[in-house]
This record gives structure tokens, C-alpha cells and sequence, in this order.
């Protein structure tokens, strides 16, 4: 979202001024425990077809949950590997599992449609859509979103409020789908946004639009369940939006520099906000406490009534008492990517920030409208409250609703930076010839390069090692299509860390799991009380004493 705040959505416009907003949030592309270059998996996201996934011997935050005594479920993206059904979500952790196995499916016909590189089978094509690890065919043609929704509505009706419960809810909205269909909605939803000219941009309001209702849906639903009171509410983004045109982007990350798959504020500085009473809050809280993404096993650990000193050696760290109380971030650097293949990485320490290289794409700049050509000031009021909303009925309804000021919040929340972009910003910093260097406090849009004026700063410079993560695909894990037999999945063995792989084939006898189903045609089918986790892979993290 522009400004990189949670803004343009009723119900998290609602829970924003009652909750504490994380704006220095940032993110590394998985979910994991370690830093993704520690388990080889910081260059790309696991593609179709490939024999990869987080290593068997790290442990999820829903493996450490059971452990507490949580019922753990998860819906939507996993794209952790699923070649060996060890690697699946029900064997890490999760009681059950309603979702996709790689980056992005179709939002209505739940294929999974990729380009493999290889001229004998150009096309990765099947249905991707699993219950536990059976492919699930009789849900095609509901929109991705609201079968979620409704899962997750159904698991919190189902749930016994006895046990703590872990609910993940991994978002495909608002990830572009299949090449031949990248942005859907349901029809009557676009309706509402005929004022955006750009139909792409109209159609992707639209999925934000479905989105923002399932995290009402979410809400009510643990309302119902007299959940609330002991819930914890997360929400996050996975990375900043895609603006490139040939890979089907629309997003804007404007006014910060970049994009998805760049280590630019614009690919990795993210929305985040915590909900819950166990905050105690007695006003909205605008966090700008330094955090990473593997921050979020020890802090929801804890939260959760487990000791962090448990999990051993990790690098993720606890940020509960710093979230609860307002103090200074434990963290103060992260090493936020270093990737060999691409010949880049950044780091972060304190205020500074060193980016050196660029990622294959080379977007190093600013994109996407910057929504200011026809800008009109107006309240909070005049588009979110003025039709009202299930979160505020229902925060109202329990005495939670601590807003004062909505409008106050969201203007200390905006990135502000000089408009339009200095001349000088686009030609002061070549990452591909020397690293750069940034004061992201004080300019968060990455305009103003220090490297010059403080070369002592380049002393953390990171050095790249030899071993790669070489993308390493399955020819014969390609869905069989016409003739409508299942393929099979990848020969079982050891992943190892951080190194070159050759393509290996697989027969039918060496198979453990069938990775995706047949399709017709080259275009598929023409501790506490809650922890919820909900959003773009987003999390609503909900958890019962």
C-alpha cells in the first residue's frame, strides 16, 4: 500500500486505532526460524516441481505450539516443499491444512500454472489446491478468498474454547494468480471501485476490498465464540508490492524505493499491526520499534505461555516486552538478504542501511501512481465508518474500542519523504559499482546516499559466499495432463543446506506424495485464547487459554 500503512480497508482501518501498528516491520520472503540464507532458501521462493523445503530439523512455530497444548490449523500458502509429505504442513505442526502447496494458484480454478525452463515440458500446469495432502477438485470455482474465510470461520465455530488454538491463515489475496488470469474478483465487488480508471488497479482494489471483509469475518467469528478476550490479532504482508508490467504488477510501494524481490524499503518495509487486550492499551500505539520477521516465533511463543530460552540457539528475538510496554526494541541490526545468484545483499544497523548490487531485475527506482495527482483531504469518517463495520459493532459492543483520533494515527503512520522524487536520487547511488548507504530513520524513501561521506560505514561490508541454492526442478513431477494420470512427486532423500543441485527424475515407485493433479487444456479448467493470523501471507495469529 502506498505510504506503507494500513489504510484504503474498513474493518483494518477499524482495528488499526486500537491496536498497536508496527511500521519498521520488515520482512525476508519465508516464515521461517533461521535467516532464509542459513537453509539455502534466500534466492527465490520454492517453484513447482522442485526437490526443496525448509529443512526437517527446524521447527515450526505450530510444532512448538503443540508442544504448549494448541490445537494448530492453517489455510491458504504454505511454499515451504512439499516434495516428501514430511514437508507438508500436517508434519510440521498443523492439525490440519485447507490451502496450496507453491507461490499462487488461480483464485477460482485453483491451478497452479508455471514455466519450467525446459523445451520438452515448457509448462508446469495442475490443481494445487490440498486437504491435508489429498488433492481436494470440489471447490473449484469458489473464490479463493471467501473459501478461506469460510474455513476459518468453520474452524473457530468448531473449535473446543478449552484448548488454545493456533489459526494461520495464509492469504492468496492479494498475490497476482496464473499468467492467463493474474487479478480476479467477483464481479459485483469491482462494481464498487468504477472510479479507478485502470482496470487492473480496479481489480485489485477489489481483492483488497474481499480481503479486508475476511478479517471482519475472522472478528465476528471469534466474538461469537467468546474468544476475544484472550486473543491475540496479527496482521502482515509477506513483501512489498509487484510494479512490473511483464511479471502482471499493478501494486505501488510509492514513495518508497523499489519493489518485490528487492531489498529497497519498497520490497521488504511492511504493514503490520497487533491486536489484543492482553496489550492493555489506553490509546493506539504507532510502533517504530526495529523488528524482523523471525522475530515472531519467540515473541508468540512467549506470548503464548512458553519460555523462549526452550527454542535454544535461533535468530529470531523475543519481542514481547518491548510490544507490551513501548520499550526499545531488543534488535538492533538484521542482516535483511545476501544472495549469491544474484550478486547482492543488504544490512541493517540502527539507523543504517547498506545495499550493495541488484537483484536480476534491476528495479532500483520508484514506482507505481503515487495516488497524489487527485488527492482530496478528507476524515477517516467520510469512507471508513460512514457505512459501518463488524469490527467496530463488535469492539464497541465489548468495550474495546479506544480510538480518539483515527485520523491523528494514520498521519503520524504516513512515510513522508520529499515529493516528486530528487533528480539527484536516481544517479547518486549505482549498487552495482559500489555500495550504498542510508539513514533509513531519517530517510526512510531512500533518496540521499552516504556512502561518500561515510566510508567507515562500509567497514559491515558483506562478503558473498561460494556454496548456491541452484534451482534444481523435477522434470517428470509435471502433471500429466491429457492423459489424466496424477504425476508423481520427487524421489525421497535428504534436502541438503545451501547447495548446487542437478535435476533428478523420479519414477511412480519413488514417489511420496502426488504433487499436483491432471488438468484439461494448457489453461487449466477453461495459551492464550486465540492466535489468528490473516493477509497477504498474513497472519492472523489467535490463540485460548
Amino acid at each position: 500500500m502506498n505510504a506503507v500503512s494500513i489504510t484504503g480497508s474498513e474493518e483494518l482501518e477499524v482495528l488499526s486505532p486500537s491496536c498497536i501498528e508496527i511500521v519498521q516491520f520488515l520482512y525476508a520472503d519465508l516464515p521461517t526460524k533461521p535467516w532464509l540464507n542459513v537453509t539455502g532458501l534466500q534466492h527465490f521462493a520454492i517453484t513447482a516441481g522442485e526437490r526443496s523445503g525448509l529443512p526437517l530439523s527446524d521447527v515450526t512455530l505450530a510444532q512448538r505450539l503443540k508442544q504448549l497444548g494448541y490445537a494448530t490449523h492453517m489455510i491458504g500458502k504454505w511454499n515451504l516443499g512439499y516434495f516428501k509429505k514430511e514437508y507438508t504442513p500436517t508434519y510440521r505442526g498443523f492439525d490440519t491444512f485447507l490451502g496450496y502447496m507453491n507461490p499462487f494458484i488461480g483464485y477460482y480454478d485453483h491451478t497452479h500454472v508455471d514455466f519450467t525452463g525446459l523445451p520438452k515440458q515448457p509448462v508446469f500446469e495442475g490443481i494445487d489446491f490440498y486437504n491435508g495432502t489429498s488433492i481436494l477438485k470440489d471447490r473449484q470455482g469458489e473464490y479463493a478468498t471467501h473459501l478461506f474465510t469460510e474455513t476459518a470461520e468453520n474452524i473457530i465455530k468448531n473449535h473446543n474454547a478449552t484448548q488454545p488454538l493456533f489459526l494461520y491463515l495464509a492469504h492468496l489475496a492479494v498475490h497476482i494468480g496464473n499468467f492467463y488470469k493474474p487479478l480476479e474478483a467477483p464481479a459485483e465487488v469491482i462494481s464498487k471501485f468504477k472510479y479507478i480508471e485502470d482496470i487492473n488497479r480496479r481489480i485489485q482494489a477489489a481483492m483488497t476490498s474481499v480481503l479486508d471483509d475476511s478479517v471482519g469475518a475472522v472478528f465476528k467469528a471469534l466474538h461469537a465464540k467468546n474468544m476475544l478476550d484472550n486473543s491475540i490479532i496479527l496482521f502482515v504482508s509477506d513483501n512489498g508490492g509487484e510494479v512490473n508490467p511483464e511479471l502482471r504488477g499493478h501494486a505501488s510501494n510509492y514513495p518508497l524505493r523499489g519493489k518485490k524481490q528487492t531489498f529497497w524499503e519498497g520490497g521488504i518495509h511492511l504493514p503490520a499491526l497487533i491486536w489484543s487486550p492482553l496489550l492493555n492499551l489506553d490509546k493506539p500505539r504507532i510502533s517504530e520499534q526495529l523488528m524482523h520477521v523471525t522475530d515472531w516465533l519467540p515473541t508468540l511463543y512467549r506470548a503464548g505461555g512458553g519460555d523462549p530460552a526452550d527454542l535454544g540457539p535461533m535468530d529470531g528475538v523475543d519481542m514481547w516486552d518491548a510490544l507490551l510496554g513501548g520499550s526499545p526494541s531488543p534488535r538492533t541490526e538484521m542482516l535483511q538478504n545476501l544472495d549469491p545468484i544474484y550478486g547482492v545483499s543488504a544490512l541493517r544497523m540502527g539507523d543504517m542501511k547498506l545495499v550493495n548490487g541488484s537483484t536480476g531485475e534491476g528495479f532500483d527506482f520508484w514506482y507505481g501512481p503515487s495516488g497524489l495527482e487527485n488527492f482530496t483531504e478528507h476524515t477517516s469518517y467520510d469512507w471508513v465508518f460512514k457505512d459501518g463495520s463488524p469490527v467496530e459493532d463488535v469492539l464497541r459492543e465489548n468495550g474495546m474500542w479506544i480510538a480518539q483520533d483515527p485520523d491523528e494515527v494514520y498521519q503520524r503512520n504516513r512515510i513522508k519523504c520529499k515529493k516528486p522524487v530528487p533528480e539527484e536520487a536516481y544517479s547518486s547511488c549505482k549498487p552495482t559499482e559500489k555500495p550504498c548507504l542510508f539513514n533509513i530513520t531519517e530517510d526512510p524513501c531512500e533518496y540521499v546516499n552516504l556512502a561518500d561521506i561515510y566510508p567507515d560505514q562500509r567497514l559491515g561490508f558483506l562478503k558473498h559466499p561460494s556454496p548456491s541454492n541452484s534451482f534444481h526442478f523435477i522434470p517428470d513431477s509435471v502433471p500429466a495432463g491429457f492423459k489424466l494420470i496424477p504425476s508423481p512427486c520427487i524421489r525421497p532423500g535428504p534436502v541438503p543446506r545451501v547447495t548446487a543441485h542437478s535435476f533428478i527424475h523420479a519414477s511412480v515407485a519413488d514417489c511420496d506424495l502426488v504433487c499436483l493433479s491432471f488438468v484439461f487444456g494448457p489453461y487449466g479448467l477453461s495459551r492464550l485464547g486465540s492466535l489468528v493470523a490473516v493477509g497477504v501471507l498474513t497472519g492472523i495469529l489467535v490463540a485460548v487459554d
